[in-house]
């Protein structure tokens, strides 16, 4: 498309940097929020089910620390664009919270 746009007189505007084209879009800031509000809820839940008893202590605080890291590493790729390891993260995050509710029985 590039070279026929040349061809028929029309320009074509080439981005600067992926950073342009990020700038361009709002799915990425979406997900990064998403991820916030994922964890918060997620953390929540489970420190009010381990203080009632509900569910393992233990074993939640150590999905709760996976899922921050993860979340660290979502905000860390966010900030540099890095959309391999911000997609990898957002995965595992969700993975991690997952299990998290899995601790309901």
């Amino acid at each position: 498309a590039l070279a026929l746009s040349a061809c028929n007189g029309n320009p074509v505007a080439i981005p600067s940097s992926p950073a342009t084209i990020a700038d361009t879009t709002k799915i990425d800031e979406l997900a990064a929020l998403s991820a916030e509000t994922l964890y918060a809820t997620a953390s929540t839940m489970g420190n009010s089910l381990s203080r009632a008893g509900v569910i393992d202590r233990p074993r939640f605080q150590a999905l709760d620390a996976e899922a921050y890291r993860y979340l660290e590493v979502t905000r860390a790729a966010y900030k540099t664009g890095n959309s391999q390891s911000f997609a990898e993260a957002l995965g595992n995050l969700n993975a991690t919270v997952g299990k998290i509710k899995g601790l309901v029985k």
